[in-house]
């Protein structure tokens, strides 16, 4: 995952498809997209979607970032490791672990990892419930709580890996996105809120940027995270 080097201009011309091709060919090449595959011979619709959705995913990842604190971090729905290995990367002194469901995601991460020489990275598929008795100061759910059976017993259970002041964050998506039914929960920021209250006090807010998209974090997080989103639709957590 390459840096956070592209400015918000260039989503917005993204949103208004004001692109022309050398550009999307531009911002693909410039932000190493490996991980979605494009043929620019094909008409612009057939790429320009999930190119979106990969520098939406980026934009996410670069808002939360600097409130990441190790040195033992997970992040539970890892897909194929993307973000765990980033931050493995970045912080060779934490002990970072990709959690996920899907043995052909993890492998994938893990292949990936050796590939790139990561030796502080750890891929498990595996439930929650496999995972008591371990502690992390940070954990990340990016688009993982909607997938939950359960959210409140999936929540009980990440609180459960929690560290003294530990950090939960990450994104869901809004319950207007278009998602064909993929997922077993819909939320507002009020909603996701509610489904937390008990447990652990989250907060959760549309991002600015993309409001089909909700941040949700610990309210042990600075306020600098305000900044990312949209004050207006902010729900606080008890």
């Amino acid at each position: 995952m390459s840096n956070i080097n592209w400015d918000k201009r260039k989503l917005w011309k993204i949103k208004q498809e004001k692109m022309d091709d050398e550009e999307w060919r531009s911002i693909y090449n410039s932000e190493m997209l490996a991980e979605v595959p494009v043929n620019f011979d094909k008409p612009p619709e057939s790429y320009r979607a999930p190119v979106e959705n990969i520098l939406l995913s980026k934009l996410e990842f670069g808002m939360l970032y600097p409130y990441f604190r190790g040195p033992r971090y997970a992040d539970i729905g890892c897909g194929p490791g993307n973000l765990p290995n980033c931050v493995a990367s970045k912080h060779p002194d934490w002990e970072c672990h990709g959690i996920d469901i899907s043995d052909e995601m993890v492998r994938y991460g893990a292949h990936v990892a050796t590939q790139m020489g990561i030796k502080n990275v750890e891929f498990k598929a595996c439930s929650l419930e496999s995972l008591r008795g371990l502690e992390f100061d940070t954990i990340s759910m990016y688009e993982t709580v909607e997938h939950l059976w359960n959210v409140e017993d999936g929540l009980r259970q990440v609180v459960s890996l929690l560290a003294p002041e530990g950090r939960l964050m990450g994104t869901v998506p809004h319950k207007n996105y278009a998602d064909g039914g993929l997922h077993f929960h819909y939320f507002e920021p009020k909603s996701l809120v509610e489904k937390a209250r008990g447990i652990l006090p989250l907060n959760a807010a549309l991002m600015k940027i993309n409001p089909y998209r909700i941040i949700f974090w610990t309210s042990n997080i600075e306020d600098g995270i305000l900044e990312h989103v949209d004050t207006s639709t902010i729900q606080m957590g008890h």
